[in-house]
């Protein structure tokens, strides 16, 4: 068994200019590296909002859940009374019917936010 070593010479590229870039970019590297490590996505609140309501409105809502809310629901089927009659059961009134979205908008009690998030019949709040 016979075995060679070769080498590869670089065009324009010697020793020292190698460690010349690697004392320059090891650093820089390292100093990433920790930073990314140390980097931690924020804590999650014990009301993290569903990904169905806007997270500012429900925050309000769990802060203020007898106060009245204006909020634009648009409906899984926008052909059905469903989240219209569930609005009314969760002591909330429709304002306006808005076709062009498939929904419509309310006046609500912020303890209704989360079910309606919760709801099959609501897309989005």
């Amino acid at each position: 068994m016979n075995a060679r070593a070769v080498a590869v010479r670089l065009q324009g590229w010697n020793v020292a200019q190698g460690v010349k870039w690697l004392r320059r970019a090891l650093p820089a590297a390292l100093t990433l590296s920790v930073a990314a490590l140390l980097v931690q996505p924020p804590a999650q609140s014990a009301t993290a909002a569903p990904a169905k309501a806007d997270p500012v409105l429900y925050a309000k809502a769990a802060a203020h859940p007898p106060q009245s809310f204006p909020i634009i629901v648009r409906e899984a089927a926008p052909a059905t009374a469903a989240a219209e009659g569930l609005v009314k059961s969760l002591g909330g009134h429709i304002t306006h019917e808005l076709r062009l979205i498939g929904g419509f908008s309310a006046v609500v009690p912020g303890s209704a936010v989360g079910p309606l998030t919760s709801s099959v019949a609501v897309w989005r709040v």
